[in-house]
């Protein structure tokens, strides 16, 4: 099938998930999450199409200048993090080429982001440590533990 699409030049679109990071959540200085084997893991299970890092705007330059080396768009928040991303999620809910939103915070305050989500019929995916609030994991399609 892929071959004829090929040859009538039709190219067949391939949906992934936006992956969206709480930056003040995830790297406060007390934990030490490796941003780049994050990625890894989750694009060795699904595409990839988004990864953004919200932060606020007193992350330093360093900072934004790591997150961007490592494949996310950094995202400088003057107002709240919490809702400049809830917003991201909810715009990338009704993008069509989306077809899951993942989420990497410990705060569970986006469990009724993630349930908007699902009404939308979209996959909801879970990236932490351990100690992941169980109301967030109980809206999520599926969890990726970070190691």
């Amino acid at each position: 099938m892929m071959d004829i699409l090929r040859l009538l030049g039709i190219k067949k679109r391939i949906k992934g998930i936006a992956f969206y990071v709480n930056g003040p959540d995830i790297l406060s200085h007390k934990k030490s999450v490796d941003m780049q084997k994050t990625i890894k893991q989750l694009k060795n299970k699904y595409n990839v199409r988004i990864a953004k890092v919200y932060l606020d705007q007193f992350a330093s330059d360093k900072l934004i200048e790591a997150v961007n080396n490592q494949g996310y768009e950094a995202v400088i928040c003057i107002s709240d993090v919490n809702v400049a991303m809830a917003i991201g999620i909810i715009e990338d809910t009704y993008n069509e080429n989306i077809e899951g939103i993942a989420l990497m915070t410990t705060n569970q305050l986006f469990v009724d982001v993630l349930r908007k989500v699902k009404e939308h019929k979209k996959k909801t995916i879970i990236v932490g440590e351990k100690n992941i609030q169980k109301e967030l994991l109980n809206e999520a399609d599926d969890y990726i533990m970070v190691r």
